[in-house]
């Protein structure tokens, strides 16, 4: 029990950061702040509803990779 809480808080850290990082990640790519944090809840969580098309290719591909994270992540649980 005591090892699943663990892994539990390790997991639930590693998703806070991927967001808090890929927030600044979209940020850098031109949207606000708020839009920034939304595209990085969607692709660090997979549900891919955030709207990329006015980003440059390189940061369209760097959501891919964080949403890879975000799936590697989300399947320690």
């Amino acid at each position: 029990m005591r090892t699943f809480d663990r892994r539990a808080r390790l997991v639930v850290l590693g998703l806070l950061i991927l967001i808090v990082l890929s927030t600044l990640y979209f940020h850098l790519g031109g949207r606000d702040w708020l839009a920034s944090l939304y595209l990085a809840l969607t692709a660090s969580t997979s549900t891919g509803d955030g709207d990329l098309s006015g980003l440059p290719l390189s940061f369209r591909f760097g959501a891919v990779i964080i949403q890879l994270f975000g799936l590697v992540l989300s399947a320690g649980i």
